[in-house]
Protein backbone atom coordinates (compact mmCIF):
# COMPACT_ATOMS: atom_id res chain seq x y z
CA UNK A 1 0.00 0.00 0.00
CA UNK A 2 1.54 3.25 -0.43
CA UNK A 3 1.50 6.07 1.76
CA UNK A 4 -1.10 8.86 2.04
CA UNK A 5 1.80 11.45 2.74
CA UNK A 6 5.31 11.88 2.57
CA UNK A 7 6.38 13.26 5.63
CA UNK A 8 10.42 15.50 5.07
CA UNK A 9 12.48 16.34 7.88
CA UNK A 10 15.75 18.42 7.02
CA UNK A 11 18.08 18.63 9.43
CA UNK A 12 21.47 19.69 10.26
CA UNK A 13 23.27 18.17 13.22
CA UNK A 14 20.40 18.34 16.05
CA UNK A 15 20.62 14.86 16.29
CA UNK A 16 18.64 14.85 20.04
CA UNK A 17 16.62 17.41 18.42
CA UNK A 18 15.43 14.76 15.69
CA UNK A 19 15.62 11.76 17.72
CA UNK A 20 12.49 13.64 19.44
CA UNK A 21 11.02 14.55 16.35
CA UNK A 22 10.66 11.12 15.60
CA UNK A 23 9.65 9.48 18.56
CA UNK A 24 6.55 11.90 18.42
CA UNK A 25 5.64 10.76 14.79
CA UNK A 26 5.73 6.65 16.20
CA UNK A 27 2.90 8.03 17.93
CA UNK A 28 0.71 8.98 15.50
CA UNK A 29 -3.32 8.33 15.76
CA UNK A 30 -3.39 6.61 12.20
CA UNK A 31 -2.01 3.33 10.71
CA UNK A 32 1.62 3.63 9.73
CA UNK A 33 1.62 2.16 6.45
CA UNK A 34 -0.70 5.59 5.80
CA UNK A 35 2.85 7.91 5.73
CA UNK A 36 6.58 7.88 5.33
CA UNK A 37 9.35 9.76 6.81
CA UNK A 38 12.17 11.18 4.78
CA UNK A 39 15.04 12.90 6.66
CA UNK A 40 17.13 15.07 4.65
CA UNK A 41 20.76 15.54 6.15
CA UNK A 42 22.07 18.75 5.18
CA UNK A 43 26.17 18.47 5.87
CA UNK A 44 28.09 15.87 7.91
CA UNK A 45 26.79 15.02 11.65
CA UNK A 46 28.05 11.79 12.71
CA UNK A 47 25.89 11.67 15.85
CA UNK A 48 23.19 11.96 13.72
CA UNK A 49 24.09 9.67 11.17
CA UNK A 50 24.90 7.12 13.91
CA UNK A 51 21.21 7.08 14.94
CA UNK A 52 19.69 6.78 11.71
CA UNK A 53 21.80 3.72 11.12
CA UNK A 54 20.68 1.95 13.56
CA UNK A 55 16.78 3.20 13.68
CA UNK A 56 14.28 0.67 12.99
CA UNK A 57 10.69 2.77 13.24
CA UNK A 58 7.37 1.32 12.69
CA UNK A 59 6.58 3.22 9.88
CA UNK A 60 8.37 3.43 6.33
CA UNK A 61 11.57 5.36 6.26
CA UNK A 62 14.91 6.63 4.92
CA UNK A 63 17.30 9.23 4.88
CA UNK A 64 19.40 10.95 2.63
CA UNK A 65 22.47 13.23 2.91
CA UNK A 66 23.74 16.31 0.96
CA UNK A 67 26.52 18.66 1.32
CA UNK A 68 25.76 22.10 3.12
CA UNK A 69 23.05 23.13 0.01
CA UNK A 70 20.54 24.81 2.79
CA UNK A 71 17.49 24.40 4.10
CA UNK A 72 15.43 24.51 0.53
CA UNK A 73 18.02 21.86 -0.92
CA UNK A 74 17.07 19.48 1.82
CA UNK A 75 13.44 19.95 1.24
CA UNK A 76 13.47 19.48 -2.60
CA UNK A 77 15.99 16.72 -2.11
CA UNK A 78 13.07 14.70 -0.29
CA UNK A 79 10.26 15.84 -2.31
CA UNK A 80 11.72 14.33 -5.36
CA UNK A 81 12.26 11.14 -3.23
CA UNK A 82 8.85 11.09 -1.40
CA UNK A 83 6.54 8.37 -2.25
CA UNK A 84 2.71 10.54 -1.71
CA UNK A 85 2.32 13.31 -3.65
CA UNK A 86 0.82 15.48 -0.39
CA UNK A 87 4.32 16.18 1.58
CA UNK A 88 3.89 17.49 5.12
CA UNK A 89 7.19 19.42 5.48
CA UNK A 90 8.40 19.40 9.16
CA UNK A 91 11.47 20.94 11.32
CA UNK A 92 13.80 18.13 13.40
CA UNK A 93 12.83 20.71 16.37
CA UNK A 94 9.09 19.83 15.84
CA UNK A 95 7.51 17.29 18.34
CA UNK A 96 4.37 16.18 16.31
CA UNK A 97 1.07 15.59 18.82
CA UNK A 98 -0.81 12.49 18.12
CA UNK A 99 -3.08 14.05 15.86
CA UNK A 100 -1.17 15.89 14.02
CA UNK A 101 -0.61 13.89 10.51
CA UNK A 102 -4.16 13.01 10.46
CA UNK A 103 -5.56 16.60 10.93
CA UNK A 104 -3.29 17.43 8.01
CA UNK A 105 -4.63 14.88 5.82
CA UNK A 106 -8.07 15.49 7.24
CA UNK A 107 -7.33 19.46 6.00
CA UNK A 108 -6.52 18.05 2.01
CA UNK A 109 -9.29 16.15 2.40
CA UNK A 110 -11.38 18.80 2.38
CA UNK A 111 -10.36 20.64 0.07
CA UNK A 112 -11.64 18.93 -3.36
CA UNK A 113 -9.02 20.16 -5.70
CA UNK A 114 -6.01 19.17 -3.46
CA UNK A 115 -4.51 22.44 -3.61
CA UNK A 116 -4.70 23.79 -0.34
CA UNK A 117 -1.42 25.02 1.71
CA UNK A 118 -2.61 23.78 5.14
CA UNK A 119 -0.62 25.25 7.74
CA UNK A 120 -0.04 23.41 11.30
CA UNK A 121 -0.08 24.93 15.12
CA UNK A 122 3.01 25.54 16.66
CA UNK A 123 3.00 25.83 20.62
CA UNK A 124 6.37 26.05 22.95
CA UNK A 125 6.81 23.92 25.74
CA UNK A 126 6.69 25.43 29.73
CA UNK A 127 10.26 24.03 30.06
CA UNK A 128 11.26 26.16 27.20
CA UNK A 129 10.09 29.78 28.55
CA UNK A 130 13.34 30.30 30.69
CA UNK A 131 14.11 34.29 29.70
CA UNK A 132 12.16 36.85 29.30
CA UNK A 133 12.54 37.37 26.12
CA UNK A 134 11.37 33.55 25.19
CA UNK A 135 7.97 34.26 27.24
CA UNK A 136 7.56 37.39 25.53
CA UNK A 137 8.25 34.98 22.08
CA UNK A 138 5.36 32.31 23.54
CA UNK A 139 3.23 35.50 24.24
CA UNK A 140 3.08 35.93 20.24
CA UNK A 141 2.74 32.80 19.58
CA UNK A 142 -0.26 32.25 22.08
CA UNK A 143 -1.78 35.34 20.35
CA UNK A 144 -1.68 34.26 16.84
CA UNK A 145 -2.97 30.71 17.13
CA UNK A 146 -6.10 32.72 19.25
CA UNK A 147 -6.10 34.84 16.25
CA UNK A 148 -6.18 32.39 13.77
CA UNK A 149 -8.88 30.50 15.92
CA UNK A 150 -11.51 33.38 15.61
CA UNK A 151 -14.80 32.35 13.12
CA UNK A 152 -13.89 33.85 9.59
CA UNK A 153 -9.99 34.07 10.38
CA UNK A 154 -7.83 34.05 7.37
CA UNK A 155 -4.46 32.57 7.04
CA UNK A 156 -2.43 34.78 4.80
CA UNK A 157 0.91 34.21 2.79
CA UNK A 158 2.65 36.54 5.45
CA UNK A 159 1.47 34.80 8.50
CA UNK A 160 3.34 31.60 6.87
CA UNK A 161 5.94 30.26 9.32
CA UNK A 162 7.77 27.18 8.52
CA UNK A 163 7.92 23.88 10.55
CA UNK A 164 4.59 22.44 10.73
CA UNK A 165 3.14 22.38 6.80
CA UNK A 166 1.55 20.35 3.96
CA UNK A 167 1.11 20.85 0.54
CA UNK A 168 0.67 18.69 -2.63
CA UNK A 169 3.80 17.98 -4.21
CA UNK A 170 2.00 19.14 -7.87
CA UNK A 171 1.63 22.30 -5.86
CA UNK A 172 5.21 22.92 -5.40
CA UNK A 173 6.55 21.74 -8.82
CA UNK A 174 3.74 24.10 -10.25
CA UNK A 175 6.45 27.46 -8.97
CA UNK A 176 9.63 25.15 -8.87
CA UNK A 177 9.83 24.18 -5.02
CA UNK A 178 11.84 25.50 -2.57
CA UNK A 179 14.02 28.89 -3.72
CA UNK A 180 17.61 27.27 -3.43
CA UNK A 181 19.40 30.74 -4.08
CA UNK A 182 17.88 31.89 -0.56
CA UNK A 183 20.85 29.71 1.04
CA UNK A 184 21.71 31.05 4.23
CA UNK A 185 18.87 33.57 4.48
CA UNK A 186 15.73 33.45 6.58
CA UNK A 187 11.96 33.49 5.34
CA UNK A 188 12.41 30.57 2.79
CA UNK A 189 8.76 29.70 3.74
CA UNK A 190 7.18 33.21 3.07
CA UNK A 191 9.28 32.91 0.14
CA UNK A 192 7.62 29.75 -1.23
CA UNK A 193 3.94 30.90 0.48
CA UNK A 194 3.89 33.79 -2.05
CA UNK A 195 4.78 31.85 -4.87
CA UNK A 196 2.08 29.50 -4.23
CA UNK A 197 -0.35 32.44 -3.28
CA UNK A 198 -0.01 33.93 -6.62
CA UNK A 199 -0.59 30.42 -8.59
CA UNK A 200 -3.62 30.64 -6.79
CA UNK A 201 -3.30 28.16 -4.30
CA UNK A 202 -5.72 28.53 -1.06
CA UNK A 203 -4.28 29.01 2.69
CA UNK A 204 -5.57 27.26 5.48
CA UNK A 205 -4.91 27.02 9.10
CA UNK A 206 -5.66 24.05 11.07
CA UNK A 207 -4.59 24.72 14.63
CA UNK A 208 -5.33 20.60 15.52
CA UNK A 209 -3.04 19.67 13.52
CA UNK A 210 -0.39 20.75 16.42
CA UNK A 211 3.13 20.48 17.01
CA UNK A 212 5.42 21.24 20.04
CA UNK A 213 8.76 23.16 19.16
CA UNK A 214 11.67 21.42 21.00
CA UNK A 215 14.04 25.04 20.43
CA UNK A 216 13.50 28.04 20.04
CA UNK A 217 15.68 30.90 18.95
CA UNK A 218 16.98 33.24 21.78
CA UNK A 219 17.53 36.77 21.76
CA UNK A 220 20.72 36.79 19.65
CA UNK A 221 19.45 34.30 17.43
CA UNK A 222 16.40 36.33 16.64
CA UNK A 223 17.78 39.43 15.76
CA UNK A 224 20.35 37.27 13.11
CA UNK A 225 17.02 36.15 11.95
CA UNK A 226 15.67 39.67 11.89
CA UNK A 227 18.74 40.74 9.94
CA UNK A 228 18.59 37.84 7.71
CA UNK A 229 14.86 38.37 6.83
CA UNK A 230 15.51 42.03 5.77
CA UNK A 231 18.05 40.84 3.54
CA UNK A 232 15.40 38.31 2.10
CA UNK A 233 12.91 40.84 1.78
CA UNK A 234 15.11 42.71 -0.21
CA UNK A 235 16.15 39.71 -2.71
CA UNK A 236 12.36 39.01 -3.03
CA UNK A 237 11.21 42.10 -3.96
CA UNK A 238 14.03 42.50 -6.96
CA UNK A 239 12.09 38.98 -8.37
CA UNK A 240 8.68 39.73 -7.23
CA UNK A 241 7.99 43.84 -7.46
CA UNK A 242 4.15 43.92 -6.14
CA UNK A 243 5.62 42.16 -2.94
CA UNK A 244 7.17 45.94 -2.13
CA UNK A 245 4.22 47.02 0.12
CA UNK A 246 2.31 43.50 0.80
CA UNK A 247 5.38 42.20 2.77
CA UNK A 248 7.13 45.71 3.99
CA UNK A 249 6.70 46.65 8.26
CA UNK A 250 6.73 50.08 7.38
CA UNK A 251 2.81 49.43 5.64
CA UNK A 252 1.63 46.79 7.77
CA UNK A 253 3.34 47.81 11.12
CA UNK A 254 2.51 51.61 11.27
CA UNK A 255 1.10 51.43 14.72
CA UNK A 256 4.15 52.47 16.79
CA UNK A 257 5.25 56.07 16.43
CA UNK A 258 8.18 54.84 18.21
CA UNK A 259 9.19 52.30 15.10
CA UNK A 260 8.51 55.04 12.99
CA UNK A 261 10.69 57.28 14.35
CA UNK A 262 13.80 54.73 13.90
CA UNK A 263 13.10 53.76 10.39
CA UNK A 264 13.00 57.30 9.60
CA UNK A 265 16.23 58.06 11.16
CA UNK A 266 17.66 54.92 9.66
CA UNK A 267 16.40 56.05 6.15
CA UNK A 268 18.04 59.19 6.62
CA UNK A 269 21.29 58.42 8.00
CA UNK A 270 21.30 55.35 4.98
CA UNK A 271 21.23 58.62 2.35
CA UNK A 272 23.50 60.61 3.59
CA UNK A 273 25.77 57.45 4.90
CA UNK A 274 26.05 58.42 8.28
CA UNK A 275 26.44 55.26 10.73
CA UNK A 276 23.51 54.59 12.91
CA UNK A 277 24.96 50.78 14.33
CA UNK A 278 25.63 52.59 17.84
CA UNK A 279 21.52 52.29 18.39
CA UNK A 280 21.84 48.22 18.86
CA UNK A 281 24.28 48.08 21.65
CA UNK A 282 22.40 50.74 23.65
CA UNK A 283 18.79 49.33 22.65
CA UNK A 284 20.46 46.23 24.14
CA UNK A 285 22.02 47.55 27.14
CA UNK A 286 17.82 49.27 27.41
CA UNK A 287 16.48 45.52 27.31
CA UNK A 288 19.30 44.21 29.84
CA UNK A 289 18.05 47.20 32.80
CA UNK A 290 14.24 46.61 31.94
CA UNK A 291 14.87 43.08 32.53
CA UNK A 292 16.43 43.56 35.58
CA UNK A 293 14.21 45.58 37.13
CA UNK A 294 11.21 43.69 36.21
CA UNK A 295 9.80 46.48 33.92
CA UNK A 296 8.44 43.88 31.38
CA UNK A 297 6.23 45.96 29.51
CA UNK A 298 8.49 49.13 28.52
CA UNK A 299 10.85 45.46 27.83
CA UNK A 300 8.27 43.55 25.34
CA UNK A 301 8.35 47.44 23.65
CA UNK A 302 12.32 47.23 23.06
CA UNK A 303 11.89 43.62 22.01
CA UNK A 304 10.15 45.06 18.67
CA UNK A 305 12.05 48.08 18.32
CA UNK A 306 15.58 46.52 18.33
CA UNK A 307 13.77 43.68 15.57
CA UNK A 308 12.76 46.16 13.79
CA UNK A 309 16.17 47.65 13.99
CA UNK A 310 17.93 44.19 12.61
CA UNK A 311 15.31 43.73 9.78
CA UNK A 312 16.13 47.32 8.45
CA UNK A 313 19.94 47.07 8.78
CA UNK A 314 19.57 43.95 6.69
CA UNK A 315 17.71 45.60 4.12
CA UNK A 316 19.97 48.53 4.16
CA UNK A 317 22.72 45.97 3.57
CA UNK A 318 20.94 44.03 0.47
CA UNK A 319 20.35 47.06 -1.06
CA UNK A 320 23.32 48.97 -1.11
CA UNK A 321 22.29 51.75 1.06
CA UNK A 322 19.09 52.21 -1.04
CA UNK A 323 16.41 52.02 1.43
CA UNK A 324 14.76 55.08 0.02
CA UNK A 325 12.61 53.29 -2.40
CA UNK A 326 11.43 51.01 0.48
CA UNK A 327 10.48 54.13 2.00
CA UNK A 328 6.33 54.91 1.24
CA UNK A 329 5.56 58.30 0.43
CA UNK A 330 1.92 59.94 1.57
CA UNK A 331 0.51 61.42 -1.51
CA UNK A 332 -2.00 64.41 -0.81
CA UNK A 333 -5.42 63.59 -3.10
CA UNK A 334 -6.63 67.34 -3.35
CA UNK A 335 -10.44 67.33 -3.79
CA UNK A 336 -12.22 70.54 -5.43
CA UNK A 337 -15.53 71.71 -6.12
CA UNK A 338 -16.61 75.11 -8.32
CA UNK A 339 -13.43 77.23 -9.08
CA UNK A 340 -15.21 80.17 -10.01
CA UNK A 341 -15.86 84.31 -9.01
CA UNK A 342 -19.64 83.80 -8.72
CA UNK A 343 -21.10 84.71 -5.79
CA UNK A 344 -23.61 82.16 -3.69
CA UNK A 345 -24.44 82.89 -0.41
CA UNK A 346 -25.59 78.99 0.09
CA UNK A 347 -22.97 77.15 -1.94
CA UNK A 348 -20.13 79.35 -1.30
CA UNK A 349 -17.68 76.88 0.55
CA UNK A 350 -17.55 74.84 -2.43
CA UNK A 351 -16.85 77.79 -5.26
CA UNK A 352 -13.52 78.36 -4.63
CA UNK A 353 -12.54 81.92 -6.30
CA UNK A 354 -10.20 81.90 -9.26
CA UNK A 355 -7.21 83.68 -7.63
CA UNK A 356 -7.16 81.60 -4.58
CA UNK A 357 -6.88 78.46 -6.38
CA UNK A 358 -3.99 80.09 -9.08
CA UNK A 359 -2.11 80.55 -5.43
CA UNK A 360 -2.13 77.45 -4.53
CA UNK A 361 -1.36 75.75 -7.83
CA UNK A 362 1.68 77.99 -7.98
CA UNK A 363 2.62 77.23 -4.48
CA UNK A 364 2.24 73.62 -5.39
CA UNK A 365 4.49 74.65 -8.51
CA UNK A 366 7.26 76.51 -6.58
CA UNK A 367 7.72 73.93 -4.03
CA UNK A 368 8.55 71.14 -6.42
CA UNK A 369 5.27 69.33 -6.31
CA UNK A 370 4.20 67.01 -9.61
CA UNK A 371 0.76 66.12 -9.98
CA UNK A 372 0.07 62.61 -11.47
CA UNK A 373 -2.25 60.37 -12.85
CA UNK A 374 -4.71 57.95 -10.90
CA UNK A 375 -2.91 55.08 -13.18
CA UNK A 376 0.34 56.25 -11.70
CA UNK A 377 -0.57 56.75 -8.31
CA UNK A 378 -2.31 53.07 -8.42
CA UNK A 379 0.64 51.54 -9.89
CA UNK A 380 2.57 53.11 -6.92
CA UNK A 381 0.16 52.11 -4.34
CA UNK A 382 -0.24 48.35 -5.55
CA UNK A 383 3.43 47.44 -6.31
CA UNK A 384 6.06 50.41 -5.47
CA UNK A 385 6.03 51.59 -9.53
CA UNK A 386 8.03 55.13 -10.09
CA UNK A 387 6.31 57.97 -8.63
CA UNK A 388 8.01 61.89 -8.33
CA UNK A 389 9.84 62.94 -5.06
CA UNK A 390 6.80 65.15 -4.28
CA UNK A 391 3.72 64.16 -5.84
CA UNK A 392 0.17 65.08 -6.26
CA UNK A 393 -2.86 64.51 -7.34
CA UNK A 394 -5.70 67.07 -8.13
CA UNK A 395 -9.91 65.99 -8.56
CA UNK A 396 -12.70 68.00 -9.24
CA UNK A 397 -15.61 66.41 -7.98
CA UNK A 398 -18.98 67.25 -9.87
CA UNK A 399 -17.73 68.71 -13.29
CA UNK A 400 -18.77 72.45 -12.94
CA UNK A 401 -19.18 74.15 -16.55
CA UNK A 402 -16.71 77.18 -14.80
CA UNK A 403 -13.75 74.91 -15.00
CA UNK A 404 -13.62 74.70 -18.74
CA UNK A 405 -12.68 78.56 -18.59
CA UNK A 406 -11.37 79.04 -15.05
CA UNK A 407 -8.99 76.10 -13.79
CA UNK A 408 -8.42 73.40 -16.62
CA UNK A 409 -7.12 75.95 -18.88
CA UNK A 410 -4.57 77.18 -15.94
CA UNK A 411 -3.58 73.57 -15.10
CA UNK A 412 -2.71 72.95 -18.43
CA UNK A 413 -0.96 75.75 -18.94
CA UNK A 414 1.36 74.90 -15.82
CA UNK A 415 1.70 71.23 -17.20
CA UNK A 416 -0.81 69.90 -14.41
CA UNK A 417 -2.84 66.56 -15.34
CA UNK A 418 -6.02 66.52 -13.02
CA UNK A 419 -9.09 64.61 -13.21
CA UNK A 420 -12.75 65.11 -13.14
CA UNK A 421 -15.41 62.87 -11.58
CA UNK A 422 -18.40 62.88 -13.79
CA UNK A 423 -22.03 62.27 -13.02
CA UNK A 424 -23.14 61.36 -16.59
CA UNK A 425 -26.99 61.53 -16.41
CA UNK A 426 -26.37 65.50 -15.43
CA UNK A 427 -24.04 66.32 -18.61
CA UNK A 428 -25.81 69.43 -20.11
CA UNK A 429 -28.17 69.93 -16.94
CA UNK A 430 -27.30 71.55 -13.70
CA UNK A 431 -26.49 71.32 -10.27
CA UNK A 432 -30.19 70.08 -9.12
CA UNK A 433 -29.05 67.65 -6.36
CA UNK A 434 -28.39 70.59 -4.54
CA UNK A 435 -31.16 71.88 -2.68
CA UNK A 436 -29.29 75.28 -1.77
CA UNK A 437 -27.86 76.18 -5.21
CA UNK A 438 -29.84 73.74 -8.00
CA UNK A 439 -29.13 76.14 -11.05
CA UNK A 440 -25.25 75.55 -11.29
CA UNK A 441 -24.64 74.92 -14.96
CA UNK A 442 -22.62 71.25 -15.83
CA UNK A 443 -20.64 70.68 -18.62
CA UNK A 444 -21.99 69.58 -21.24
CA UNK A 445 -20.40 66.05 -23.68
CA UNK A 446 -19.16 68.68 -26.35
CA UNK A 447 -17.02 70.41 -23.53
CA UNK A 448 -16.07 67.08 -22.02
CA UNK A 449 -14.77 66.19 -25.65
CA UNK A 450 -13.27 69.64 -25.92
CA UNK A 451 -11.00 68.87 -22.62
CA UNK A 452 -10.05 65.82 -23.33
CA UNK A 453 -8.03 67.63 -26.41
CA UNK A 454 -6.19 69.79 -23.96
CA UNK A 455 -2.27 69.67 -24.56
CA UNK A 456 -0.77 67.23 -22.88
CA UNK A 457 -3.93 65.30 -21.45
CA UNK A 458 -3.97 67.46 -18.87
CA UNK A 459 -7.54 66.51 -18.20
CA UNK A 460 -8.62 63.04 -17.22
CA UNK A 461 -12.12 62.29 -16.57
CA UNK A 462 -13.70 59.15 -14.42
CA UNK A 463 -16.60 58.29 -12.57
CA UNK A 464 -18.63 60.43 -9.92
CA UNK A 465 -22.33 57.78 -10.28
CA UNK A 466 -24.56 58.99 -13.07
CA UNK A 467 -27.28 60.56 -10.67
CA UNK A 468 -25.21 61.70 -7.97
CA UNK A 469 -27.15 59.71 -5.80
CA UNK A 470 -25.53 58.89 -2.21
CA UNK A 471 -24.67 55.12 -2.78
CA UNK A 472 -24.49 54.76 1.18
CA UNK A 473 -27.67 52.57 2.14
CA UNK A 474 -28.73 51.15 -1.58
CA UNK A 475 -29.63 48.24 -2.73
CA UNK A 476 -26.59 46.32 -4.47
CA UNK A 477 -28.72 46.46 -7.88
CA UNK A 478 -29.28 50.31 -7.88
CA UNK A 479 -25.48 51.00 -6.41
CA UNK A 480 -24.37 49.20 -9.33
CA UNK A 481 -26.97 50.96 -12.09
CA UNK A 482 -25.26 53.80 -10.47
CA UNK A 483 -21.75 53.26 -11.05
CA UNK A 484 -21.64 50.69 -14.68
CA UNK A 485 -23.91 52.97 -16.35
CA UNK A 486 -21.89 56.17 -15.42
CA UNK A 487 -18.76 53.98 -16.16
CA UNK A 488 -20.63 52.99 -19.53
CA UNK A 489 -21.51 56.56 -20.69
CA UNK A 490 -18.49 57.88 -19.87
CA UNK A 491 -16.28 55.23 -21.93
CA UNK A 492 -18.74 55.73 -25.09
CA UNK A 493 -18.59 59.45 -24.64
CA UNK A 494 -14.58 59.72 -24.75
CA UNK A 495 -13.50 56.30 -25.94
CA UNK A 496 -10.85 55.54 -23.27
CA UNK A 497 -11.40 53.42 -20.43
CA UNK A 498 -13.08 54.84 -17.02
CA UNK A 499 -11.39 52.86 -13.99
CA UNK A 500 -12.06 55.07 -10.87
CA UNK A 501 -14.58 56.39 -9.07
CA UNK A 502 -15.49 59.05 -6.38
CA UNK A 503 -18.06 58.16 -4.13
CA UNK A 504 -21.08 61.31 -4.34
CA UNK A 505 -20.75 62.90 -0.96
CA UNK A 506 -18.00 60.81 -0.30
CA UNK A 507 -20.61 58.30 1.38
CA UNK A 508 -20.25 54.60 0.93
CA UNK A 509 -21.38 51.42 2.96
CA UNK A 510 -20.16 47.57 2.04
CA UNK A 511 -22.72 47.47 -0.80
CA UNK A 512 -21.33 50.22 -2.26
CA UNK A 513 -17.46 49.00 -2.31
CA UNK A 514 -18.69 45.40 -3.37
CA UNK A 515 -20.55 47.15 -6.53
CA UNK A 516 -17.48 48.92 -7.62
CA UNK A 517 -15.45 45.45 -7.43
CA UNK A 518 -18.35 43.94 -9.25
CA UNK A 519 -17.99 47.44 -11.91
CA UNK A 520 -14.50 46.21 -12.30
CA UNK A 521 -12.91 49.53 -11.13
CA UNK A 522 -9.09 50.07 -9.87
CA UNK A 523 -10.34 52.32 -6.82
CA UNK A 524 -12.71 54.61 -5.41
CA UNK A 525 -12.16 57.70 -3.44
CA UNK A 526 -13.81 59.27 -0.62
CA UNK A 527 -13.39 62.49 0.93
CA UNK A 528 -12.19 61.23 4.34
CA UNK A 529 -9.39 63.38 5.44
CA UNK A 530 -5.64 61.92 4.94
CA UNK A 531 -3.00 61.56 2.87
CA UNK A 532 -2.54 57.73 0.27
CA UNK A 533 -0.29 55.55 1.05
CA UNK A 534 0.46 51.92 0.49
CA UNK A 535 -1.58 49.80 2.41
CA UNK A 536 -4.96 51.22 2.25
CA UNK A 537 -7.94 49.85 1.31
CA UNK A 538 -8.20 50.60 -2.88
CA UNK A 539 -12.05 51.61 -2.35
CA UNK A 540 -11.32 53.87 0.42
CA UNK A 541 -8.66 56.04 -0.34
CA UNK A 542 -8.54 59.24 1.05
CA UNK A 543 -9.20 62.44 -0.23
CA UNK A 544 -8.51 66.33 1.40
CA UNK A 545 -11.29 68.67 0.24
CA UNK A 546 -9.94 72.04 -0.38
CA UNK A 547 -12.86 75.23 0.92
CA UNK A 548 -13.65 78.51 -0.12
CA UNK A 549 -13.18 79.57 3.41
CA UNK A 550 -9.59 78.07 4.02
CA UNK A 551 -7.25 79.53 4.99
CA UNK A 552 -3.79 79.06 2.72
CA UNK A 553 -1.73 77.63 5.98
CA UNK A 554 -4.88 75.73 5.74
CA UNK A 555 -3.75 73.95 2.75
CA UNK A 556 -0.19 73.88 2.94
CA UNK A 557 -1.43 71.49 6.29
CA UNK A 558 -3.38 69.65 3.91
CA UNK A 559 -0.79 69.08 1.04
CA UNK A 560 1.75 67.88 3.81
CA UNK A 561 -0.76 66.64 6.82
CA UNK A 562 -3.38 65.63 5.09
CA UNK A 563 -6.00 67.85 7.23
CA UNK A 564 -5.32 71.09 8.73
CA UNK A 565 -5.62 71.17 13.14
CA UNK A 566 -6.12 74.89 12.59
CA UNK A 567 -9.56 74.07 10.01
CA UNK A 568 -10.62 71.07 12.33
CA UNK A 569 -10.11 73.64 15.56
CA UNK A 570 -12.08 76.37 13.97
CA UNK A 571 -14.93 74.20 13.07
CA UNK A 572 -14.97 72.70 16.83
CA UNK A 573 -14.61 76.21 18.55
CA UNK A 574 -17.98 77.13 15.83
CA UNK A 575 -19.81 74.09 16.49
CA UNK A 576 -19.38 75.24 20.44
CA UNK A 577 -20.59 78.42 20.24
CA UNK A 578 -23.91 77.44 17.82
CA UNK A 579 -24.99 75.25 20.96
CA UNK A 580 -24.49 77.68 23.24
CA UNK A 581 -26.30 80.16 21.05
CA UNK A 582 -29.08 76.88 21.26
CA UNK A 583 -28.64 77.42 24.72
CA UNK A 584 -29.23 80.97 25.36
CA UNK A 585 -32.45 80.96 23.07
CA UNK A 586 -33.60 78.54 24.59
Amino acid sequence: MSPKISIVIPTHDRKDLLEACLRGLEAQDLPFDSFEVIVVMDGPADAAREFLDAYRPPFSFKYFEQENKGVCAARNLGNRHAAADLVLCLDDDVVAAPKLVREHLNSHQRDESLGCFVQGGLELRPSLLKTPFLRYQGKLRRAFRKKMQKAGAALEDIDVSGGNFSITKSALDAVGGFDERLKGLANTDGNLAYRLKRNGVRFVYNGQALGFLGHLKDFEERLRACFLYGRTYVIMQKEFPETLWKHSPWVYDRRSPLRNLLRLYILRCSRSRRNYLWIEPRLKRAIGICEALGLTPMAEILYRLVQDFCFWKGADAESGGDLQRFYPKDVPVLCYHNVSDAHNKEYWRYILPVEKFKRQIRWLRDKGYQTVSLDVLFDYLDHGAAIPEKPVVITFDDGYRDLKTTASPFLAQMGFHHIHFINSGKLDGTTDWVRRAPDLPILSRDDLREMAALPGAAADFQAHGKNHLSLRSQDARTALREISECVGDLESLLGKPVRYLAYPYGEHDATAIQAVASANLRAAFTVEPGLCRPGQDFYRLKRVEVFSHDFFLDFILNVKWGWSPIAASRKRLKNIFKKLVRRLRS
